[in-house]
């Protein structure tokens, strides 16, 4: 089970339901774009909901709703459920993902270290408060990101620790 859940902006909707049908035919890419929106409230995450739309009446009621009256929707899924699925059921995933993240937070430090020298060589105050503002956001994508990781190694390692006790 992969808890996921669909709302209507307004809230007069709200659909709770299970993901594994699109985790087992996503792509690796979609996969990927759904943690970089960190599961939630994205286009990757829009795209599961609408996955189901033809095989769940909740999701087609509420897709529906939304579509007649111009309200927008969100699509959340359950990040630790997801994670521990693709260990155990597309580990290939799980594995290319812990490298692919990992890679991602180098070119983000690589990127603040980057902005960092250029602050340096500012003179004016509104250009280093730009930057500054910039590093922060950066700082804030870099710590989501290492919680990434951690939470792949995570489930790799509990995983590794099911099978060899199992």
């Amino acid at each position: 089970m992969i808890s996921a859940e669909i709302h209507s902006d307004d809230f007069v909707f709200k659909v709770k339901f299970d993901a594994v049908p699109w985790f087992e035919q996503a792509t690796y890419e979609e996969v990927a774009a759904l943690i970089k929106c960190d599961w939630r409230g994205d286009y990757a995450a829009d795209a599961v909901a609408k996955f189901f739309e033809d095989t769940n009446p909740e999701i087609e009621t509420l897709l529906h709703y939304c579509r007649e009256n111009d309200f927008g929707f969100e699509v959340s899924i359950d990040e630790k459920e997801a994670l521990k699925w693709l260990s155990i059921y597309r580990p290939h995933f799980h594995q290319m993902l812990i490298v692919e993240s990992s890679s991602f937070l180098k070119d983000l430090r690589d990127k603040e270290m980057e902005v960092c020298k250029e602050i340096l060589k500012l003179d004016d105050i509104d250009g280093i408060q730009q930057v500054s503002g910039f590093i922060v956001t950066l700082k804030n994508i870099i710590r989501r990101q290492e919680k990434v990781i951690a939470d792949l190694k995570t489930e790799q390692f509990s995983k590794t620790e099911v099978t060899s006790n199992g």
